[in-house]
């Protein structure tokens, strides 16, 4: 029987572990379908411990018994929650659910951990963490600072030079900073943290707060605003919930779009929340960070080297404005990654935080694969294994890169791509195997004859670094096509997918055929990705029946499914963007009917029959509706082909 290494950040707000199989391979450990598990518990009367969104739900009822942030609590040695309960038990329940869970996916025993911790945490509060680990079957328990496991997942990806790295964690309750020194040696990589400090009361919480006091000075009706502030009943305490949730869901949003509408739950009311309003509201709270910031880079004990990288870690780190002012006050471009939330976890098993070294039957300079989310061996790039004529990994480029991109050397020059970026050296080297259920080339070559060329990543600045394979039905097409992600300097993400030499988007009637044409046409960066770095999951996500859609609004809107035609029409934007179709603006633009639509289900993703979203939906001219996303799937149907 096998064995499971898991890496753990037990964070505040959120709980992320990875775990390693004894191939190396590295993937998230999902909870309830996330990869994030809220770091909360709740004691119900007979002493048993939930967590996670067990503990979120059963709080509902026995608020008076939930603690939604016990790491917070780690100096307080007990807890009351209905009884005292000590704070190392809040934290082993936590653990022994991310066992749990590992053991159940990885099907195999966990023989040891990774256990990430703050830098500025001392010997007893180490010593709590400890003993909370030692009995939630995580086998021989490892604590590692978190800034330390966060520069290794950096370091892995941008090469491991002598660096001072400093490590920006904004999380949900809480803010850290440390600057880490990477001195490689001859066996293994050193790391120590130089210096470090954080603010207990600073994070993305606190952003939301702020815009929850703002909609509360511009609605009137306190008598309301009491209600939610200190809910009495059930019904008040699902209104609470659900307002933060709709104000922190607006709060991402806003680092997409310009403005977002919130429903104001008890006061029945829309409010609209520009991104300029979000950025004067945040901005103070930002502006202490890069204060303590200043204050710890002054007080290190120390001499530091000039900064190498500026690491964004944390959900909070998403808004673009912590990019912005931290650019403008360190005069150095941040490293944005995809999901920050991931990047502890998935660092803490990184050989130079274990000491672990990889599989003797995998090729020199492979890292393994580190997966987004969801599903078996899913999710982001694997890191390409370095070719012994490479002088390296590529240098980072200028703009800030995204998140596990693939290194590939220089080779041979390939034919002008059909894709959006422009034409890029090759990469050369044997065919790896892939993860289960990911499309593969049927016909490998020949061992005499040299391996096919595989494009290599976009150029410096821009970075191919999700590639997903989705199944797609139109009204007159049916099969699978790729969807690739661009990622530009601070967090601009561009969709692009495979098209022919016209333009037209690219829909193959089967995995089988998509690798045929993979493999006779390498110059495409987008198809000529390798199997194994492609997202091929199967899931819900990855499947747009579009020819659904139109019967679906046909009906009466309570049987709409939210998520399903908010993905859709996500789907169909990125392609009239990226397929340049003429007219789509006034279907699915601002203001028109489909994204007014739009608007509502993603306020109620549950369902729509709330009175609030019945009376939105009422506005809705139906029959216009169903009209323009006939009209829609028309332009996205005459745009495509089905390959030769």
């Amino acid at each position: 029987m096998g064995a499971v290494e898991l890496g753990v950040d037990l964070g505040t707000s959120s709980t992320v572990a990875f775990l390693r199989r004894d191939d190396g391979t590295i993937e998230p450990v999902l909870f309830d379908g996330a990869p994030l598990l809220p770091s909360a518990v709740h004691a119900d009367p007979g002493g048993e411990l939930l967590v996670g969104r067990d503990a979120l739900h059963a709080a509902r009822a026995r608020p008076e018994r939930f603690e939604g942030n016990p790491k917070r609590r780690i100096d307080d040695g007990t807890v009351f929650l209905g009884a005292e309960v000590a704070v190392e038990s809040l934290l082993g329940a936590l653990l022994r659910r991310v066992a749990a869970e590992a053991r159940r996916i990885g099907g195999a025993a966990v023989t040891s951990s990774t256990v990430t911790h703050p830098a500025a945490w001392g010997a007893a509060r180490r010593a709590t963490l400890q003993r909370a680990a030692a009995g939630a079957g995580l086998g021989a328990v490892r604590l590692v600072p978190e800034p330390v496991a966060a520069a290794a997942f950096h370091l892995r990806r941008h090469g491991a030079e002598p660096a001072d790295l400093l490590v920006y964690d904004l999380g949900a309750g809480t803010f850290d900073v440390a600057v880490v020194r990477h001195s490689p040696g001859s066996a293994t990589a050193r790391m120590e943290v130089l210096c470090s400090a954080g603010l207990d009361d600073t994070g993305g919480q606190d952003v939301d707060a702020a815009i929850v006091g703002l909609l509360r000075s511009r609605s009137g009706a306190p008598e309301l605003w009491a209600r939610l502030d200190n809910p009495a009943t059930v019904a008040d305490r699902a209104a609470r919930r659900q307002l933060w949730e709709d104000v922190r869901n607006a709060k991402e949003m806003l680092s997409r779009t310009s403005s977002a509408t919130l429903y104001l739950p008890l006061l029945d009311t829309d409010q609209l929340l520009t991104r300029d309003e979000l950025e004067r509201l945040a901005a103070p709270l930002i502006q202490r960070t890069v204060n303590a910031i200043g204050a710890t880079l002054a007080a290190c004990p120390v001499p530091l080297r000039p900064l190498g990288a500026v690491i964004l870690v944390g959900g909070a780190t998403r808004m673009p404005l912590v990019a912005t002012m931290l650019h403008r006050a360190l005069d150095i471009p941040p490293t944005i990654i995809d999901q920050p939330e991931l990047v502890v976890a998935a660092g803490s098993l990184d050989p130079m935080v274990t000491g672990r070294p990889g599989p003797a039957e995998l090729p020199a300079g492979w890292t393994g694969p580190v997966p987004l989310s969801g599903g078996e061996h899913s999710g982001g790039l694997y890191l390409a294994p370095a070719s012994p004529a490479s002088p390296g990994p590529m240098p980072a480029p200028a703009s800030p890169p995204g998140m596990w991109h693939p290194v590939a050397p220089p080779a041979v020059p390939q034919p002008a791509p059909h894709g959006p970026w422009p034409p890029t050296p090759a990469q050369q080297g044997p065919a790896q195997q892939g993860p289960a259920g990911a499309w593969r080339p049927i016909q490998p070559p020949a061992p005499h004859r040299p391996p096919p060329p595989v494009a290599a990543p976009p150029p410096a600045g821009v970075t191919l670094t999700i590639v997903e394979l989705l199944e797609l039905t139109t009204p007159r097409h049916e099969g699978v096509t790729l969807r690739g992600q661009l990622h530009g300097g601070y967090g601009v993400v561009e969709h692009v997918f495979p098209t022919d030499e016209e333009g037209r988007l690219l829909v193959f009637p089967d995995t089988a055929a998509l690798a045929r044409y993979a493999a006779r046409d390498a110059s495409d960066p987008l198809i000529a990705t390798p199997p194994w770095q492609v997202r091929a999951v199967g899931s819900d996500d990855q499947r747009y029946n579009l020819d659904l859609i139109v019967e679906h609004l046909s009906g009466p809107p309570d049987r709409w499914l939210p998520s399903f035609v908010c993905r859709c029409r996500d789907l169909c934007a990125q392609l009239a963007v990226f397929l340049g179709l003429a007219g789509t603006d006034d279907l699915i633009g601002e203001h028109s009917t489909i994204d007014r639509v739009d608007a509502v289900l993603r306020r109620h993703p549950a369902d729509v029959t709330s009175r609030g979203a019945r009376r939105r939906l009422a506005r809705i001219d139906q029959a216009q509706l169903v009209e323009d996303w006939t009209d829609l799937l028309a332009l996205i149907d005459a745009a495509t082909v089905r390959p030769r």
